[in-house]
């Protein structure tokens, strides 16, 4: 984010780092506010993914399911702030830590130790077979789904455990 407002990022001199992504904001913001909050997902073994964990950590999220991934770079994004209707994104996802989630990452155990679910992030939307695998586990969307934008059917073990919740998501 830059340092101060500018119209264009062509024309920003310095930025500020922030924590930042759908997951990464609400396992944060759910934290800071006294609630049990854990992160699952990828970030890369570089100062972007060390600075994500560090800064979930001192919030008081529980990282044991994010994965650092030592193949592939923490996704990023450039953001240039002009006034409250103009900002500018430049994404930087190709071939991202986070595009590399598996069902094989998540313990089935620990998501049924959840009270509450939240499937966030354009992650899932990459992988390999997410609407297979949730479909053949018997995963349908719940009856009353806060948002559903872009929605997409994860795999494997969250799927399972999705199926199960999801039969009655008001359990």
């Amino acid at each position: 984010m830059p340092s101060r407002l500018v119209s264009r990022l062509e024309d920003v001199a310095s930025f500020a780092k922030y924590l930042g992504g759908s997951s990464g904001n609400v396992a944060f913001g759910t934290a800071i506010q006294g609630l049990k909050s854990a992160m699952l997902a990828r970030v890369g073994d570089e100062h972007n993914g060390r600075f994500l964990r560090e800064t979930l950590n001192r919030a008081g999220v529980d990282t044991e399911y994010l994965i650092t991934d030592k193949s592939r770079l923490t996704a990023l994004v450039m953001l240039g702030i002009k006034d409250q209707e103009t900002f500018p994104l430049i994404f930087y996802r190709d071939n991202c830590a986070d595009m590399a989630l598996t069902p094989d990452d998540i313990s089935e155990e620990y998501i049924a130790s959840s009270r509450a679910l939240a499937v966030t992030g354009t992650h899932l939307s990459h992988a390999k077979h997410p609407r297979r695998g949730a479909e053949g586990a018997g995963v349908r969307p719940p009856s009353r789904p806060a948002y559903r934008a872009g929605y997409r059917l994860p795999s494997g073990a969250v799927g399972a455990h999705l199926a199960r919740r999801w039969r009655n998501p008001f359990h």
